[in-house]
């Protein structure tokens, strides 16, 4: 709901790399020093997807968890480190080691599908792979826009090469990588549903700004094209009401309410909002202009 939103996306877009590692990186560690509880990794932020665990500080802290270097190899009994200690006595071990994707075209855990779902060199092209992808969002409305788009294509195409293959560590774990947003929008506008919030905000400005600062829900991609519903505007307005509404178990006393926007961010969303009206604007006159010439 934080993380996968336009704006984000967006501003991923723009940003140098290792700004935005270093930006996140310095967000991250304000929680608390991953340096300290050895949690700390050599790669960039956004070089692996991340892991997400708000018991591990606490059971570092009270001694019921230790973090150790990777296993060299198994004695009799325990085993040994790269860094040259060793543990005896060990009960169990649990090789939390990932997947291999076991289908006959995925050579070393690479997906050669396009759009991670269709073989390029089946000789008839009747198979589609749904939901083999793994983003830093959710991965159903990415199976369900991927169903959506199988029933109208069954078409062969030579694989196209993200721009996250690039960004992410070379390991067996990160082979089915993708951008949500990106991945999203990349399937949608082939089945010709995804939203234009540009000429959105000319025609519905309080629709348009929450699709754009808002998160990037699957509702945006029923507004318009096949599947059009028109119930998903008022999903959209309400996201963030239904998402704090089952949360709402007990009466509590009036306070500072929460994700309200400072006057700088304000001032920094209305100037954002300006220069892309700006741009439409000033877009659609030169095209006109021209038509006259």
């Amino acid at each position: 709901m934080v993380v996968a939103t336009r704006m984000t996306n967006y501003m991923k877009t723009i940003m140098p790399f290792s700004m935005l590692n270093k930006t996140v990186k310095k967000q991250i560690n304000s929680r608390f020093e991953h340096r300290l509880y050895c949690l700390e990794p050599k790669h960039e932020v956004f070089s692996q997807h991340p892991m997400v665990n708000n018991e591990l500080a606490n059971r570092i802290l009270s001694g019921t968890l230790t973090v150790k270097a990777d296993v060299k190899r198994f004695t009799g009994t325990g085993l040994e480190f790269v860094d040259g200690t060793s543990e005896d006595d060990i009960d169990a071990v649990i090789l939390a080691t990932g997947y291999v994707i076991g289908f006959p075209f995925v050579d070393n855990n690479r997906v050669e599908l396009f759009m991670y779902m269709f073989p390029p060199d089946l000789a008839r092209p009747t198979l589609a792979v749904i939901g083999c992808v793994q983003p830093i969002g959710s991965t159903i409305p990415i199976a369900e826009i991927q169903g959506r788009l199988a029933t109208r294509v069954f078409k062969t195409y030579e694989r196209k090469r993200l721009r996250w293959r690039s960004v992410f560590v070379q390991t067996q774990r990160h082979t089915i990588q993708v951008g949500f947003v990106d991945f999203m929008d990349q399937l949608a506008e082939l089945i010709g549903c995804k939203p234009n919030v540009l000429s959105m905000l000319m025609s519905d400005p309080k629709l348009a700004l929450k699709c754009w600062f808002g998160p990037c829900i699957p509702a945006q991609y029923r507004l318009t094209g096949p599947g059009e519903w028109s119930g998903a505007r008022d999903v959209i307005l309400t996201s963030w009401e239904r998402m704090r509404h089952p949360l709402q178990t007990k009466t509590l006393p009036e306070g500072p309410e929460t994700c309200k926007s400072s006057l700088p961010t304000k001032l920094i969303i209305m100037v954002v909002i300006l220069a892309m009206l700006y741009m439409f604007l000033f877009g659609t006159c030169c095209s006109q202009h021209h038509s006259h010439d």
